[in-house]
């Protein structure tokens, strides 16, 4: 049988601000209510007032149909049926759940509806937050900006803090860790961009980065920080420090290769018009320019220029001349100082190549700084020295570093010693006129067969007769130093080669041979009268032993006879008797048998006068040939003189006789 009791209980009652200042501790279930604020608090009978929770939510009639002890740490609620109250451990609040101090559950708390937590710090001692919704919003305020938003992120407490924080300054996430992300593939990176997942960046394997797009690999930098891109289409060698383009082994710091054209175009540089039109330039060191369309006119011109582009270099203009010095190369190469410009430029209409200034400037052709030769503005070629007063085209001047030879000019055979021959020409002079007739020649010809040390030769001097149209030999100089003019015989009398004078050594043994087949063979003149021949016996040191001196009238034959000359002077006696041992002879010579003259022979005659003969009596020489002897018929005029004397004497000694005789 249930029992319905009515009662009226009164609590204790005062404003907030009383019971702050009193602050009295409450017995255990005793009630004290804030009479202006309708707050109350519930006493434990030891905590003092300030310190005890507020009880909220107490009307004043609570209908109890059974009200028993609860269990610890349990709430006081309204029952399911909305007039009944109960104690309970799981709390469901329909409306809106107001924690103004500290709150502790026990167990699991269920929300039906949103949760709003006010202040500033919110702790949840969980190992696991499960959220089931998509999205966990942080940083929503009245008005959500980016200054409100800055510094906001998540903090992983640990020995430090491991923290993903917003930045407004750098507009960007800020993590203090690193992250740890999958392989990947080139077909799905590890990291990826918003609506492109096959764009990105993976490993393809230890130690190795790659990137990706279009699910194809672009970029792969392996383990040696070597960089290939697009399958060798640019790789870099970073323990050579090397580029390679279209090569996997470049072997310079910059390496092109992998073109299969036939003229591949392998660097390429391509720029926009610049205001003065240069479009396109490569710096070397800071210091040098590579510059196309380096006049700035628009043309596709090539040059070097230093740095402030205050001077040309180097330029190839669109005719493919190249000037060094100058931006416009007259010629296919012009070099230039600003004042002198050196030319050479190949002529294909006259199969020429033009080699000379533009200026008016000589060639000066040097060697370590030194000049050796040059063409001088008069076209004259002068080797060893820079200037000359004389016309001549070609001159040749010695050091003057004190070397006692003279100019020289060397023409070289094209066959080695031993392999060259007699009759080639070593090399000649040749003389011409405009049309490239030749008029004279000489030449050096080989005269022998040549060997170590044994060079033989002889000069040959031609020219071209009258109405003839080549030169003809007049004069050599043979390997032993005969001159032989008018032919090359050595005997021109033995070989009755006419007009041919030969001279020097071996020469038909004679110091000068002449022969002329029907003329004058040899004329000797003077203006005045004198002395027109000298001859000379060396003994030593010269010594005049003979002349031939002429008059306006006469020739005279003259040989020594000073008495300065002579020493052993006596008279010549028995004269006629040596004379009288004279054999004067009738005879004719082998070689004009219709002739007879008077004579002697040589050998007889030497029997008597000794020096009016020279050579032998049958003498022949190595080859057996016949050394005829000769004779000189003045010098019998002593002994003719000498027997006449004596004549003369007993002529005037028997006249005598015959005086004093009487008769």
């Amino acid at each position: 049988m249930s029992i319905t009791l009515s009662a009226l209980q009164k609590q204790r009652r005062d404003s907030a601000a009383n019971w702050t200042a009193e602050n009295p501790t409450l017995l255990a279930g005793e009630i004290g209510i804030e009479s202006d604020t309708g707050y109350w608090k519930v006493g434990d009978g030891s905590t003092a007032w300030t310190s005890l929770a507020y009880i909220s939510g107490l009307g004043a009639e609570i209908p109890v149909s059974r009200l028993a002890d609860g269990s610890a740490r349990q709430l006081l609620q309204t029952a399911a049926n909305g007039t009944d109250v109960e104690w309970t451990s799981n709390v469901d609040i329909p409306g809106t759940l107001d924690v103004t101090g500290a709150a502790t559950f026990d167990a699991a708390v269920t929300i039906q509806g949103n949760l709003t937590v006010n202040g500033t710090t919110t702790t949840i001692d969980t190992q696991n937050l499960i959220v089931e919704d998509k999205n966990v919003i942080i940083g929503q305020v009245t008005t959500p900006t980016d200054t409100t938003a800055d510094g906001g992120g998540i903090t992983l407490k640990g020995t430090t803090d491991k923290t993903i924080n917003w930045i407004d300054a750098t507009d960007a996430w800020t993590s203090s860790e690193r992250f740890s992300v999958p392989t990947g593939t080139a077909g799905a990176p590890s990291l990826t961009f918003t609506g492109d997942p096959n764009t990105g960046i993976y490993s393809p394997g230890a130690d190795q980065l790659a990137l990706a797009t279009n699910g194809t690999q672009r970029l792969l930098i392996d383990s040696s920080g070597n960089i290939n891109i697009d399958s060798n289409t640019l790789y870099v060698d970073a323990t050579n420090n090397r580029v390679g383009v279209g090569t996997s082994n470049p072997g310079y710091k910059l390496d092109i290769g992998g073109e299969t054209a036939q003229f591949p175009v392998a660097l390429r540089i391509l720029a926009t018009a610049h205001a003065t039109s240069r479009r396109a330039a490569i710096s070397l060191n800071d210091d040098w320019l590579i510059l196309q369309d380096s006049q700035g006119n628009g043309t596709k011109d090539f040059g070097f220029y230093s740095s402030a582009l205050t001077r040309s270099v180097f330029t190839i203009d669109t005719s493919g001349n190249v000037g060094i010095g100058t931006t416009s190369p007259q010629a296919m190469l012009s070099v230039s100082d600003g004042t002198v410009t050196g030319e050479i430029n190949p002529y294909s209409a006259s199969s020429t190549c033009f080699i000379g200034t533009r200026s008016n400037h000589a060639v000066s052709f040097q060697i370590q700084a030194s000049e050796k030769a040059r063409i001088d503005t008069s076209g004259r070629f002068l080797v060893g020295t820079s200037s000359t007063s004389r016309g001549d085209f070609l001159q040749v001047q010695a050091d003057s570093s004190g070397t006692t030879n003279g100019g020289s000019i060397l023409l070289r055979s094209g066959k080695a010693t031993g392999t060259i021959t007699t009759g080639d020409v070593l090399g000649q002079i040749r003389f011409s006129d405009s049309s490239q007739d030749i008029y004279a020649t000489i030449q050096a010809v080989v005269d022998g067969s040549t060997g170590s040390n044994d060079f033989p030769s002889r000069l040959v001097f031609s020219t071209t007769a009258d109405g003839a149209s080549f030169p003809t030999e007049r004069m050599r100089i043979t390997q032993d130093g005969a001159v032989l003019i008018g032919g090359g015989t050595l005997d021109p009398i033995g070989d009755s080669a006419s007009g041919v004078l030969a001279a020097g050594p071996g020469a038909n043994s004679s110091a000068l041979s002449y022969y002329n087949a029907s003329a004058t063979a040899l004329k000797i003149g003077r203006g005045s009268d004198g002395t027109i021949i000298d001859i000379f016996r060396n003994q030593p040191g010269a010594v005049r032993v003979g002349t031939i001196s002429v008059t306006t009238t006469a020739t005279a034959y003259n040989t020594s006879s000073d008495y300065r000359l002579k020493e052993n002077v006596v008279p010549l006696t028995g004269a006629a008797d040596r004379l009288n041992q004279l054999q004067v002879r009738r005879f004719n010579f082998i070689a004009d048998p219709d002739i007879t003259v008077d004579g002697f022979l040589a050998h007889e005659a030497q029997a008597v006068v000794p020096e009016c003969v020279t050579g032998e009596k049958d003498a022949v020489d190595d080859d057996g040939n016949p050394v005829y002897q000769g004779i000189d018929q003045s010098k019998l005029v002593p002994l003719l003189t000498a027997a006449l004397q004596e004549a003369l004497q007993k002529i005037e000694d028997l006249e005598g006789r015959l005086t004093a005789a009487g008769i």
